[in-house]
């Protein structure tokens, strides 16, 4: 279903967003990043809005569209969104092949925030769209060149089991020993975790692993 967060204003000096979220998911356990997001789309629009040397006689809106984490309803709010006449997508979330291809299709901007796809980093197929986070090999460059650049090669790795992150975890485990760095110990725990309200697995963890992570066998 769409719906938006502010009143639907249709003047030739509006700039409609189509916002593809997250911010419940039935029946299940969902970490709804869409809450969090949304709020951060909120205020960026307020500011714009309110300073009239951004966008001179324009005015930003946006319409909601709610996913529920789900691929199938991610690409029906996308074609929805089509009939309110938007200028950009911003979304959607976990799912974002499908949906790119839909706003290329209409020559229109799709800004993921949080799908890591690398697939759509195929400009040819995906020109119009953008992310603002990285994909799982781009996360993992950028570990292994921390470790590389401080000489660090014997390590514990240490993720969740969470199945949001679990492609992620694997993507830099197998890029840590293809630059033949040793993983001493890799540890796993039950995610998700939340501080101050979950049990800390990591005082354990590191417990059990200080005095062996960086020493020679």
């Amino acid at each position: 279903m769409c719906y938006g967060f502010v009143t639907f204003t249709f003047g030739s000096n509006v700039i409609r967003l189509g916002y593809l979220t997250g911010s419940e998911q039935l029946g299940k356990y969902y970490q709804r990043p869409g809450q969090s997001i949304s709020g951060a789309l909120t205020f960026a629009l307020n500011e714009i809005n309110s300073d009239s040397t951004i966008l001179p006689n324009h005015k930003l809106v946006f319409i909601s569209a709610e996913t529920y984490g789900s691929e199938k309803e991610s690409i029906r709010q996308t074609v929805e969104l089509l009939k309110y006449n938007i200028s950009v997508y911003i979304g959607p979330q976990e799912t974002c092949i499908h949906e790119g291809r839909i706003a290329s299709s209409f020559n229109l901007p799709m800004v993921s925030y949080y799908c890591s796809e690398a697939d759509v980093s195929n400009k040819i197929q995906y020109p119009t769209f953008g992310r603002t986070k990285p994909t799982d090999s781009q996360i993992s460059q950028s570990v292994v060149s921390i470790l590389k650049t401080f000489n660090w090669k014997k390590i514990t790795f240490i993720h969740s089991n969470d199945k949001d992150y679990k492609h992620t975890a694997e993507t830099i485990y197998q890029l840590l020993l293809q630059h033949n760095l040793t993983v001493n110990f890799r540890k796993v725990y039950a995610g998700p975790y939340f501080h101050g309200h979950t049990e800390n697995p990591f005082i354990r963890i590191v417990s059990e692993t200080y005095i062996d992570t960086r020493s020679k066998y």
